[in-house]
Protein backbone atom coordinates (compact mmCIF):
# COMPACT_ATOMS: atom_id res chain seq x y z
CA UNK A 1 0.00 0.00 0.00
CA UNK A 2 2.66 2.66 0.95
CA UNK A 3 4.24 1.84 -2.23
CA UNK A 4 0.92 2.64 -4.24
CA UNK A 5 1.36 5.82 -2.43
CA UNK A 6 4.25 6.19 -3.78
CA UNK A 7 3.16 6.28 -7.21
CA UNK A 8 -0.25 7.85 -6.50
CA UNK A 9 1.82 10.90 -5.19
CA UNK A 10 4.61 10.77 -7.97
CA UNK A 11 1.78 11.96 -10.13
CA UNK A 12 -0.05 14.45 -8.38
CA UNK A 13 2.89 16.28 -6.43
CA UNK A 14 3.96 19.50 -6.79
CA UNK A 15 6.78 21.71 -8.12
CA UNK A 16 8.45 22.21 -5.41
CA UNK A 17 9.39 18.85 -5.40
CA UNK A 18 9.89 18.20 -9.32
CA UNK A 19 11.87 20.81 -10.51
CA UNK A 20 15.09 20.40 -11.28
CA UNK A 21 18.18 22.32 -10.91
CA UNK A 22 21.19 22.27 -12.22
CA UNK A 23 22.95 18.38 -11.91
CA UNK A 24 26.29 18.43 -10.74
CA UNK A 25 28.38 16.86 -8.13
CA UNK A 26 30.26 20.25 -7.47
CA UNK A 27 30.00 23.97 -10.00
CA UNK A 28 30.91 23.01 -13.06
CA UNK A 29 32.83 26.68 -14.88
CA UNK A 30 34.36 27.36 -17.77
CA UNK A 31 38.00 27.81 -18.38
CA UNK A 32 37.29 30.62 -20.54
CA UNK A 33 37.99 33.67 -18.27
CA UNK A 34 41.64 32.30 -17.21
CA UNK A 35 43.42 30.60 -19.76
CA UNK A 36 46.69 30.01 -21.90
CA UNK A 37 45.36 27.46 -24.54
CA UNK A 38 45.25 29.69 -27.74
CA UNK A 39 42.19 29.03 -29.78
CA UNK A 40 43.44 27.65 -33.14
CA UNK A 41 43.07 30.18 -36.05
CA UNK A 42 42.46 29.74 -39.85
CA UNK A 43 39.71 26.80 -39.79
CA UNK A 44 37.90 28.59 -42.13
CA UNK A 45 33.68 28.86 -42.49
CA UNK A 46 31.90 26.06 -40.83
CA UNK A 47 31.33 23.27 -42.39
CA UNK A 48 27.71 22.29 -41.13
CA UNK A 49 25.66 20.49 -43.51
CA UNK A 50 23.09 22.09 -45.23
CA UNK A 51 20.11 23.22 -43.39
CA UNK A 52 21.34 22.36 -40.12
CA UNK A 53 23.39 26.06 -39.24
CA UNK A 54 22.17 28.55 -36.68
CA UNK A 55 20.85 31.18 -38.76
CA UNK A 56 18.63 34.51 -37.56
CA UNK A 57 14.81 33.21 -37.33
CA UNK A 58 13.90 35.71 -40.72
CA UNK A 59 14.80 32.67 -42.55
CA UNK A 60 15.02 29.74 -40.29
CA UNK A 61 12.89 26.71 -40.27
CA UNK A 62 10.71 25.61 -43.26
CA UNK A 63 7.81 27.11 -44.92
CA UNK A 64 5.33 28.11 -42.28
CA UNK A 65 1.70 27.90 -43.18
CA UNK A 66 0.99 31.42 -41.51
CA UNK A 67 1.41 34.60 -43.01
CA UNK A 68 3.27 36.57 -40.55
CA UNK A 69 6.82 36.65 -41.50
CA UNK A 70 7.78 36.82 -37.55
CA UNK A 71 6.49 33.38 -36.88
CA UNK A 72 8.54 30.78 -38.18
CA UNK A 73 8.31 26.74 -37.64
CA UNK A 74 11.57 26.23 -35.28
CA UNK A 75 10.07 28.74 -32.84
CA UNK A 76 8.47 27.43 -29.56
CA UNK A 77 5.59 29.04 -29.87
CA UNK A 78 5.15 27.87 -33.62
CA UNK A 79 2.23 25.01 -32.99
CA UNK A 80 0.60 27.52 -30.15
CA UNK A 81 0.69 30.41 -32.64
CA UNK A 82 -0.59 28.11 -35.70
CA UNK A 83 -3.45 26.89 -33.31
CA UNK A 84 -4.61 30.27 -31.88
CA UNK A 85 -4.65 31.55 -35.30
CA UNK A 86 -6.20 28.56 -37.25
CA UNK A 87 -9.01 28.38 -34.53
CA UNK A 88 -9.75 32.62 -35.01
CA UNK A 89 -8.76 33.04 -31.47
CA UNK A 90 -6.10 35.66 -32.33
CA UNK A 91 -5.30 37.53 -35.41
CA UNK A 92 -2.56 39.45 -36.10
CA UNK A 93 -0.86 42.52 -35.24
CA UNK A 94 -0.89 43.56 -39.34
CA UNK A 95 -1.65 41.32 -41.90
CA UNK A 96 1.83 40.01 -41.75
CA UNK A 97 2.95 40.28 -38.79
CA UNK A 98 1.85 38.12 -35.25
CA UNK A 99 4.33 40.04 -32.73
CA UNK A 100 5.12 37.46 -30.07
CA UNK A 101 6.71 39.75 -28.04
CA UNK A 102 4.53 41.99 -27.70
CA UNK A 103 2.10 42.54 -24.97
CA UNK A 104 -1.30 41.60 -24.37
CA UNK A 105 -4.56 43.59 -23.21
CA UNK A 106 -7.09 42.99 -21.02
CA UNK A 107 -9.77 44.00 -23.27
CA UNK A 108 -7.62 41.57 -26.10
CA UNK A 109 -7.75 38.54 -23.63
CA UNK A 110 -11.13 38.29 -22.80
CA UNK A 111 -12.05 38.77 -26.27
CA UNK A 112 -9.70 35.81 -27.17
CA UNK A 113 -11.76 34.06 -24.54
CA UNK A 114 -14.66 34.96 -25.38
CA UNK A 115 -13.87 33.77 -29.31
CA UNK A 116 -12.80 30.16 -27.42
CA UNK A 117 -16.25 29.94 -26.13
CA UNK A 118 -17.87 30.37 -28.96
CA UNK A 119 -18.76 34.20 -28.88
CA UNK A 120 -22.35 33.62 -27.49
CA UNK A 121 -24.77 36.48 -28.03
CA UNK A 122 -25.45 39.53 -25.28
CA UNK A 123 -27.31 41.96 -24.13
CA UNK A 124 -26.84 45.09 -22.09
CA UNK A 125 -24.23 46.31 -20.85
CA UNK A 126 -20.73 45.58 -18.92
CA UNK A 127 -21.54 48.17 -16.66
CA UNK A 128 -17.78 49.59 -16.40
CA UNK A 129 -17.36 53.48 -17.82
CA UNK A 130 -14.29 52.57 -19.97
CA UNK A 131 -16.02 49.54 -21.87
CA UNK A 132 -18.18 51.81 -24.27
CA UNK A 133 -20.25 49.95 -26.68
CA UNK A 134 -18.83 49.34 -30.18
CA UNK A 135 -15.42 48.73 -29.38
CA UNK A 136 -14.21 45.18 -30.42
CA UNK A 137 -13.80 44.18 -26.68
CA UNK A 138 -17.49 45.20 -25.59
CA UNK A 139 -19.26 41.92 -26.06
CA UNK A 140 -16.60 40.29 -24.54
CA UNK A 141 -16.31 41.83 -21.47
CA UNK A 142 -20.31 42.72 -21.31
CA UNK A 143 -20.12 38.50 -21.78
CA UNK A 144 -17.43 37.69 -19.42
CA UNK A 145 -18.61 40.10 -16.46
CA UNK A 146 -21.54 38.64 -16.25
CA UNK A 147 -20.66 35.55 -16.28
CA UNK A 148 -18.58 36.58 -13.30
CA UNK A 149 -15.20 35.72 -15.23
CA UNK A 150 -14.36 39.10 -14.83
CA UNK A 151 -14.37 41.66 -12.64
CA UNK A 152 -13.16 45.02 -12.62
CA UNK A 153 -9.86 46.64 -11.49
CA UNK A 154 -12.04 48.92 -9.63
CA UNK A 155 -16.06 48.85 -9.76
CA UNK A 156 -16.76 50.88 -12.49
CA UNK A 157 -13.02 50.32 -14.29
CA UNK A 158 -12.14 47.17 -16.40
CA UNK A 159 -8.94 48.87 -17.81
CA UNK A 160 -9.16 47.13 -21.35
CA UNK A 161 -6.00 48.31 -22.44
CA UNK A 162 -4.16 48.10 -19.40
CA UNK A 163 -1.28 44.96 -20.19
CA UNK A 164 -2.77 41.78 -18.80
CA UNK A 165 -0.20 40.01 -16.09
CA UNK A 166 0.09 36.08 -15.51
CA UNK A 167 -1.70 36.35 -12.39
CA UNK A 168 -4.71 38.07 -14.13
CA UNK A 169 -4.64 35.41 -16.89
CA UNK A 170 -4.45 32.35 -13.91
CA UNK A 171 -7.44 34.20 -12.53
CA UNK A 172 -9.91 34.42 -15.50
CA UNK A 173 -8.93 31.16 -16.89
CA UNK A 174 -9.96 29.84 -13.42
CA UNK A 175 -13.07 31.16 -13.46
CA UNK A 176 -13.89 30.21 -17.09
CA UNK A 177 -12.94 26.53 -16.36
CA UNK A 178 -13.90 25.60 -13.08
CA UNK A 179 -16.97 28.46 -12.32
CA UNK A 180 -18.23 29.06 -15.27
CA UNK A 181 -17.92 25.91 -17.07
CA UNK A 182 -18.18 23.84 -13.74
CA UNK A 183 -15.39 21.60 -14.03
CA UNK A 184 -14.03 20.24 -10.82
CA UNK A 185 -10.87 22.23 -9.48
CA UNK A 186 -8.19 19.75 -8.90
CA UNK A 187 -5.87 19.83 -5.45
CA UNK A 188 -4.11 22.70 -5.41
CA UNK A 189 0.10 22.96 -5.92
CA UNK A 190 1.95 23.69 -3.05
CA UNK A 191 3.67 27.40 -4.50
CA UNK A 192 6.66 27.94 -1.63
CA UNK A 193 8.89 25.99 -3.96
CA UNK A 194 8.88 29.46 -6.21
CA UNK A 195 11.34 32.21 -5.26
CA UNK A 196 8.63 34.61 -5.81
CA UNK A 197 5.48 33.11 -4.26
CA UNK A 198 4.99 35.58 -1.77
CA UNK A 199 4.35 38.23 -4.61
CA UNK A 200 0.82 36.65 -5.67
CA UNK A 201 -1.67 38.81 -5.27
CA UNK A 202 -3.56 37.62 -2.51
CA UNK A 203 -7.17 37.51 -4.73
CA UNK A 204 -5.06 35.09 -7.15
CA UNK A 205 -3.28 32.81 -5.35
CA UNK A 206 -5.76 29.79 -5.03
CA UNK A 207 -6.41 30.39 -9.56
CA UNK A 208 -2.41 30.37 -9.71
CA UNK A 209 -2.02 27.06 -7.19
CA UNK A 210 -4.91 25.78 -9.80
CA UNK A 211 -3.19 27.11 -13.13
CA UNK A 212 0.60 25.48 -11.79
CA UNK A 213 -1.30 22.28 -11.12
CA UNK A 214 -3.06 21.72 -14.14
CA UNK A 215 -0.25 22.94 -16.62
CA UNK A 216 -1.60 25.83 -17.27
CA UNK A 217 1.02 28.19 -15.94
CA UNK A 218 4.95 26.91 -15.57
CA UNK A 219 7.09 28.51 -13.90
CA UNK A 220 10.47 30.37 -15.12
CA UNK A 221 13.63 29.93 -14.11
CA UNK A 222 17.36 31.98 -13.09
CA UNK A 223 20.89 30.29 -13.53
CA UNK A 224 20.76 28.41 -10.17
CA UNK A 225 17.28 29.26 -8.65
CA UNK A 226 14.69 27.88 -7.81
CA UNK A 227 12.06 28.69 -10.37
CA UNK A 228 9.80 32.24 -10.46
CA UNK A 229 6.02 32.44 -11.30
CA UNK A 230 6.58 35.76 -11.84
CA UNK A 231 3.01 36.86 -11.10
CA UNK A 232 2.94 40.48 -12.01
CA UNK A 233 4.42 40.38 -15.01
CA UNK A 234 3.27 41.22 -18.24
CA UNK A 235 2.34 38.16 -20.80
CA UNK A 236 3.95 38.39 -24.09
CA UNK A 237 1.38 37.73 -27.31
CA UNK A 238 3.50 34.33 -27.96
CA UNK A 239 2.68 33.01 -24.27
CA UNK A 240 -1.03 33.79 -24.34
CA UNK A 241 -1.23 31.52 -27.49
CA UNK A 242 0.14 28.64 -25.70
CA UNK A 243 -2.08 29.24 -22.44
CA UNK A 244 -5.23 29.26 -25.38
CA UNK A 245 -3.80 26.22 -26.33
CA UNK A 246 -3.02 24.34 -23.31
CA UNK A 247 -6.86 25.48 -22.06
CA UNK A 248 -8.62 24.20 -25.24
CA UNK A 249 -6.44 20.32 -24.39
CA UNK A 250 -7.52 20.99 -21.13
CA UNK A 251 -11.33 21.29 -22.18
CA UNK A 252 -11.12 18.78 -24.73
CA UNK A 253 -9.25 15.93 -23.06
CA UNK A 254 -9.14 17.05 -19.49
CA UNK A 255 -5.68 17.17 -18.79
CA UNK A 256 -2.83 19.50 -20.66
CA UNK A 257 -0.56 16.80 -21.94
CA UNK A 258 3.22 17.51 -20.69
CA UNK A 259 5.40 17.24 -23.87
CA UNK A 260 8.72 17.76 -24.50
CA UNK A 261 10.63 19.58 -27.46
CA UNK A 262 13.75 17.58 -26.30
CA UNK A 263 13.85 14.40 -28.37
CA UNK A 264 13.50 11.12 -27.17
CA UNK A 265 17.41 10.45 -28.28
CA UNK A 266 18.57 13.43 -26.15
CA UNK A 267 16.64 11.92 -22.67
CA UNK A 268 18.14 8.89 -23.54
CA UNK A 269 21.85 10.45 -23.58
CA UNK A 270 21.04 12.48 -20.21
CA UNK A 271 19.98 9.48 -18.70
CA UNK A 272 23.19 7.67 -19.82
CA UNK A 273 25.57 10.44 -18.29
CA UNK A 274 23.54 10.90 -15.51
CA UNK A 275 23.07 7.70 -14.07
CA UNK A 276 20.07 6.62 -12.16
CA UNK A 277 19.36 6.52 -8.07
CA UNK A 278 16.20 5.28 -6.79
CA UNK A 279 16.54 7.05 -3.54
CA UNK A 280 17.63 10.85 -3.00
CA UNK A 281 21.53 11.44 -2.56
CA UNK A 282 23.04 15.14 -1.74
CA UNK A 283 24.97 16.72 -4.93
CA UNK A 284 26.48 19.51 -3.93
CA UNK A 285 23.85 21.79 -2.99
CA UNK A 286 20.50 19.91 -3.53
CA UNK A 287 19.18 16.46 -2.98
CA UNK A 288 18.59 14.87 -6.41
CA UNK A 289 16.73 11.59 -6.91
CA UNK A 290 16.13 9.67 -10.18
CA UNK A 291 18.08 10.95 -13.56
CA UNK A 292 19.45 13.93 -11.43
CA UNK A 293 15.90 15.51 -10.75
CA UNK A 294 15.93 17.90 -7.92
CA UNK A 295 13.17 17.19 -5.30
CA UNK A 296 14.82 19.07 -2.08
CA UNK A 297 17.51 21.60 -0.98
CA UNK A 298 17.88 21.53 2.80
CA UNK A 299 21.06 19.75 3.96
CA UNK A 300 19.19 18.11 6.44
CA UNK A 301 16.77 16.51 3.95
CA UNK A 302 13.63 17.62 5.86
CA UNK A 303 12.17 19.01 2.86
CA UNK A 304 12.42 15.90 0.61
CA UNK A 305 8.93 14.34 0.50
CA UNK A 306 8.93 10.96 2.44
CA UNK A 307 7.72 8.81 -0.17
CA UNK A 308 10.80 9.46 -1.96
CA UNK A 309 13.03 7.82 0.84
CA UNK A 310 11.13 4.74 -0.17
CA UNK A 311 12.59 4.46 -3.35
CA UNK A 312 11.06 5.12 -7.19
CA UNK A 313 11.56 3.23 -10.26
CA UNK A 314 13.47 3.57 -13.69
CA UNK A 315 9.55 4.62 -14.92
CA UNK A 316 8.61 7.45 -12.63
CA UNK A 317 11.99 8.86 -12.82
CA UNK A 318 11.61 8.87 -16.18
CA UNK A 319 8.43 10.77 -16.02
CA UNK A 320 10.43 13.62 -13.92
CA UNK A 321 13.35 14.07 -15.73
CA UNK A 322 10.96 14.60 -18.89
CA UNK A 323 8.91 17.08 -16.75
CA UNK A 324 12.25 18.68 -14.95
CA UNK A 325 13.31 19.10 -18.65
CA UNK A 326 9.82 20.59 -20.02
CA UNK A 327 9.70 22.85 -17.18
CA UNK A 328 12.52 24.73 -16.64
CA UNK A 329 16.10 23.66 -18.96
CA UNK A 330 14.19 23.52 -22.47
CA UNK A 331 12.81 26.95 -21.65
CA UNK A 332 15.84 27.90 -20.79
CA UNK A 333 16.66 27.37 -24.07
CA UNK A 334 13.69 28.87 -25.65
CA UNK A 335 13.95 32.00 -24.00
CA UNK A 336 18.00 32.40 -25.08
CA UNK A 337 16.66 31.10 -28.69
CA UNK A 338 14.15 33.73 -28.69
CA UNK A 339 15.75 36.93 -26.89
CA UNK A 340 18.25 36.69 -30.07
CA UNK A 341 16.20 35.69 -33.02
CA UNK A 342 17.09 32.41 -33.37
CA UNK A 343 15.57 29.02 -34.56
CA UNK A 344 17.66 25.66 -33.63
CA UNK A 345 17.09 22.43 -34.80
CA UNK A 346 16.34 19.33 -33.46
CA UNK A 347 20.21 18.60 -32.49
CA UNK A 348 21.08 22.05 -31.43
CA UNK A 349 18.03 22.31 -29.29
CA UNK A 350 18.75 18.97 -28.11
CA UNK A 351 22.39 19.68 -27.31
CA UNK A 352 21.93 23.20 -25.54
CA UNK A 353 19.64 21.33 -23.49
CA UNK A 354 21.55 18.41 -22.32
CA UNK A 355 24.78 21.09 -21.91
CA UNK A 356 21.95 23.25 -19.69
CA UNK A 357 20.86 20.33 -17.40
CA UNK A 358 24.41 19.50 -16.83
CA UNK A 359 25.46 22.71 -15.67
CA UNK A 360 22.66 25.32 -15.28
CA UNK A 361 21.61 28.39 -17.44
CA UNK A 362 24.70 30.98 -16.34
CA UNK A 363 25.39 30.30 -19.86
CA UNK A 364 22.57 32.02 -21.24
CA UNK A 365 23.21 35.46 -19.82
CA UNK A 366 25.93 36.09 -22.36
CA UNK A 367 29.57 36.81 -23.33
CA UNK A 368 30.92 33.48 -23.41
CA UNK A 369 32.71 32.26 -26.62
CA UNK A 370 29.37 29.40 -26.95
CA UNK A 371 27.04 32.53 -26.92
CA UNK A 372 29.29 34.70 -28.95
CA UNK A 373 29.32 31.67 -31.26
CA UNK A 374 25.52 31.69 -31.29
CA UNK A 375 24.88 34.73 -32.14
CA UNK A 376 27.38 35.38 -35.01
CA UNK A 377 26.44 35.35 -38.58
CA UNK A 378 26.69 31.91 -39.80
CA UNK A 379 29.89 32.76 -42.51
CA UNK A 380 31.67 33.23 -39.74
CA UNK A 381 30.79 30.23 -37.42
CA UNK A 382 33.17 26.92 -37.43
CA UNK A 383 32.91 23.56 -36.09
CA UNK A 384 35.27 23.76 -34.26
CA UNK A 385 34.54 27.53 -32.34
CA UNK A 386 31.09 25.52 -31.87
CA UNK A 387 32.89 22.80 -30.08
CA UNK A 388 35.45 24.95 -27.91
CA UNK A 389 32.30 27.22 -26.59
CA UNK A 390 30.45 24.08 -25.27
CA UNK A 391 34.08 22.54 -24.58
CA UNK A 392 36.11 25.18 -21.60
CA UNK A 393 32.69 24.40 -19.42
CA UNK A 394 34.06 21.18 -17.98
CA UNK A 395 35.82 22.62 -14.66
CA UNK A 396 34.51 20.70 -11.73
CA UNK A 397 35.70 21.44 -8.27
CA UNK A 398 38.68 23.63 -9.95
CA UNK A 399 40.18 20.79 -12.30
CA UNK A 400 39.91 20.00 -16.17
CA UNK A 401 37.77 16.78 -16.04
CA UNK A 402 38.14 14.44 -18.82
CA UNK A 403 34.59 12.62 -18.98
CA UNK A 404 32.86 16.45 -18.72
CA UNK A 405 35.31 17.23 -21.58
CA UNK A 406 34.06 14.24 -23.47
CA UNK A 407 30.37 15.19 -22.76
CA UNK A 408 30.82 18.20 -24.17
CA UNK A 409 32.20 16.87 -27.23
CA UNK A 410 29.60 14.46 -27.67
CA UNK A 411 26.95 17.30 -26.62
CA UNK A 412 29.05 19.29 -29.75
CA UNK A 413 28.46 16.46 -32.19
CA UNK A 414 24.87 16.75 -31.50
CA UNK A 415 24.72 20.05 -32.22
CA UNK A 416 26.64 20.56 -35.34
CA UNK A 417 25.76 16.96 -37.14
CA UNK A 418 22.73 15.87 -35.46
CA UNK A 419 25.15 12.83 -34.45
CA UNK A 420 23.70 10.97 -31.04
CA UNK A 421 26.19 8.28 -31.03
CA UNK A 422 29.17 9.44 -32.06
CA UNK A 423 29.42 6.64 -34.42
CA UNK A 424 28.99 9.09 -38.06
CA UNK A 425 31.46 8.60 -40.48
CA UNK A 426 30.85 12.04 -42.86
CA UNK A 427 31.81 14.46 -40.26
CA UNK A 428 35.28 15.75 -38.51
CA UNK A 429 35.73 14.25 -35.01
CA UNK A 430 37.52 16.28 -32.06
CA UNK A 431 39.84 15.44 -29.49
CA UNK A 432 40.53 17.39 -25.93
CA UNK A 433 43.92 18.00 -24.51
CA UNK A 434 43.92 18.51 -21.17
CA UNK A 435 47.38 20.73 -20.01
CA UNK A 436 48.57 20.24 -16.72
CA UNK A 437 51.44 22.87 -15.07
CA UNK A 438 53.53 19.94 -13.46
CA UNK A 439 54.20 21.63 -10.15
CA UNK A 440 53.06 25.20 -12.00
CA UNK A 441 50.46 27.26 -12.25
CA UNK A 442 49.51 27.45 -15.79
CA UNK A 443 46.87 30.26 -15.52
CA UNK A 444 46.02 32.66 -12.73
CA UNK A 445 44.86 30.07 -10.45
CA UNK A 446 44.84 26.93 -11.91
CA UNK A 447 47.40 23.72 -12.42
CA UNK A 448 45.71 22.94 -15.67
CA UNK A 449 43.69 23.73 -19.07
CA UNK A 450 41.95 22.65 -21.72
CA UNK A 451 42.50 22.79 -25.59
CA UNK A 452 39.80 21.38 -28.61
CA UNK A 453 41.44 20.19 -31.75
CA UNK A 454 39.87 18.07 -35.01
CA UNK A 455 41.50 14.59 -34.79
CA UNK A 456 43.21 13.53 -37.50
CA UNK A 457 44.80 17.88 -38.27
CA UNK A 458 47.73 19.13 -36.34
CA UNK A 459 47.84 21.53 -33.00
CA UNK A 460 48.36 24.43 -34.93
CA UNK A 461 49.69 25.93 -31.56
CA UNK A 462 50.43 25.03 -28.20
CA UNK A 463 50.42 27.21 -25.18
CA UNK A 464 53.57 28.86 -23.91
CA UNK A 465 53.71 29.18 -20.11
CA UNK A 466 55.67 30.53 -17.52
CA UNK A 467 56.56 28.92 -14.41
CA UNK A 468 54.65 30.07 -11.48
CA UNK A 469 54.79 28.42 -7.82
CA UNK A 470 51.17 27.70 -6.73
CA UNK A 471 52.16 29.04 -3.03
CA UNK A 472 52.85 32.35 -4.37
CA UNK A 473 50.37 32.62 -7.57
CA UNK A 474 51.54 36.15 -8.22
CA UNK A 475 55.35 35.79 -8.76
CA UNK A 476 56.47 35.19 -12.18
CA UNK A 477 59.26 33.01 -12.91
CA UNK A 478 62.56 35.40 -12.90
CA UNK A 479 66.14 34.58 -13.04
CA UNK A 480 66.53 31.22 -11.55
CA UNK A 481 63.17 29.83 -12.06
CA UNK A 482 62.57 26.27 -14.60
CA UNK A 483 62.21 26.99 -18.03
CA UNK A 484 59.62 25.41 -19.84
CA UNK A 485 60.88 22.60 -22.20
CA UNK A 486 57.97 21.55 -24.07
CA UNK A 487 54.99 19.02 -24.22
CA UNK A 488 55.31 15.65 -23.24
CA UNK A 489 52.56 12.70 -22.53
CA UNK A 490 52.59 10.81 -20.04
CA UNK A 491 54.52 8.47 -21.59
CA UNK A 492 57.43 10.81 -22.55
CA UNK A 493 56.77 11.77 -25.75
CA UNK A 494 56.77 14.85 -26.90
CA UNK A 495 53.99 16.45 -28.56
CA UNK A 496 54.90 20.13 -30.69
CA UNK A 497 52.06 22.20 -32.88
CA UNK A 498 53.06 20.50 -35.59
CA UNK A 499 52.11 16.86 -34.21
CA UNK A 500 49.19 14.98 -35.22
CA UNK A 501 45.67 14.74 -33.31
CA UNK A 502 45.35 11.43 -33.07
CA UNK A 503 43.49 11.23 -29.28
CA UNK A 504 42.18 12.90 -26.59
CA UNK A 505 45.23 12.90 -23.81
CA UNK A 506 46.89 14.80 -21.14
CA UNK A 507 50.17 16.84 -22.47
CA UNK A 508 52.54 17.46 -18.77
CA UNK A 509 54.92 20.51 -19.03
CA UNK A 510 58.30 19.89 -18.44
CA UNK A 511 60.54 22.34 -17.20
CA UNK A 512 64.34 22.81 -16.86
Amino acid sequence: MKRLLSVLLLLSIGITALTAGPVYAVPITSTEEDTIVPMPSGLGVSALREGTAVIQAQTAGTASTLPFTDVHTGNWFYEDVLFAYEAGLMKGVTATTFVPSGTLTRGELVTVLYRLDGEREVSGSSGFADVPEGRYYSDAVTWASGRGIVKGVTDLEFRPKDPVTREQIAVIFYRYYVEYIGNLAQEPADLTGYVDYNAVSNYAKAAMAWAIRVGLVKGTNAAGESPRLEPRSFSTRAQVATFLNRMNCLLEKGSIDQENRSSGEIIAFIKSREGFSSTPYWDYSQWTVGYGTRCGTLRDGSDVPDFYWDGITEEEADRLLRKALAEDYEQSVERYETKHGLSFTQGQFDALVSFTFNLGALWTTGGYILTNWLEAPASQQTDLGLVWGMGVWCRVAGSVTPGTCERRMKEALIFLYDDYTATDSDHPYYCYVRYTGNGSLLTDKYTDDVGYYVKGGTYGSLPNPVWRDPANASAMAEGSSPIFAGWFTRDGVQVTASSKVRESLTLVAHWE
